[in-house]
């Protein structure tokens, strides 16, 4: 069974993550199975590398929820997982918890994406309604109305205090150290960290910005034929970052991501072809 929901949580917020995911599955008809999150038993590998499965689950799902909290922002690993998603353009559903808000973001790859507040009937509501629009829970509103009661009665869920500032998240040895690995793995040839590099380093997420850097190791992954790389040197010609706007390179990067099936290349080209800029 496909992996629709890939939920990105900090280790520390097992016990809330549990109860979200039991809200899920009770009130919107979602099997477990439809869900990965690595604090499920059964969820990776036992004696492998963990974290090629958490690419590939990351990859392919249909929707990506980030579970909020202090821990999460503190977590480098997570910050991360939320960077990437973000890079693939993923559909991200941000649940803020108490007493974190929108605005703690501001230095995250999150900044400016819309969050829903998992102490929010009307946001939950939300939530319900574009999953069920998309296929991805079904259409019983009773069911769902019935669990979302019972979900918001239980005990409350301050749990993301955080153990110095609220929405301090300061540089830390984890994250330098987790750079250090994606770069000697992306000198290596590995395609997945020259992409996920190329995307942080050409818009400044979690490492200074330096859109040259980005752009060599976007060319990188494009040359491995990764067609989301492909798709972002595309963007970036055509906005002139880092150099002169070229067009031609732009088209030509969206054409092969196109080629090598990524949807919003796809999507891109067929409007090009549409309007006569490029035959």
């Amino acid at each position: 069974m496909k992996n629709q929901i890939f939920f990105s949580h900090a280790s520390a917020d097992k016990e809330l993550v549990e109860r979200v995911i039991d809200f899920f599955v009770s009130s919107m008809d979602i099997h477990r199975q439809e869900i990965f999150c690595t604090s499920m038993k059964g969820t990776l590998p036992p004696g492998k590398p963990f974290i090629p499965s958490i690419q590939r689950a990351i990859t392919g799902c249909n929707a990506v929820v980030i579970l909020l909290t202090q821990a999460y922002l503190e977590s480098p690993f997570c910050l991360a997982e939320s960077g990437a998603a973000w890079a693939l353009n993923q559909e991200i559903y941000p649940l803020t918890v108490s007493p974190i808000t929108y605005k703690d973001l501001e230095r995250t790859p999150l900044q400016g994406i819309q969050c829903l507040d998992l102490q929010s009937k009307d946001d939950l509501e939300i939530l319900y309604d574009r999953w069920a629009k998309c296929g991805i829970a079904s259409r019983n509103f009773g069911v769902f109305q019935k669990g979302l009661n019972q979900f918001l009665s239980d005990s409350p869920m301050d749990v993301g205090i955080s153990r110095d500032k609220k929405g301090k998240v300061e540089p830390s040895q984890g994250l330098k150290r987790y750079i250090e690995t994606l770069e000697m793995k992306a000198k290596r040839g590995d395609l997945q960290s020259q992409f996920l590099l190329g995307y942080m380093y050409s818009e400044g997420i979690l490492v200074p910005l330096d859109e040259r850097k980005g752009i060599d190791y976007l060319r990188e992954a494009a040359g491995q034929n990764e067609p989301a790389a492909q798709y972002r040197l595309s963007s970036l010609y055509y906005k002139g970052i880092a150099g002169r706007q070229d067009f031609d390179k732009a088209f030509e990067w969206e054409e092969k991501a196109a080629q090598n099936g990524y949807v919003p290349a796809m999507e891109g080209s067929g409007v090009v072809v549409q309007n006569g800029v490029r035959l």
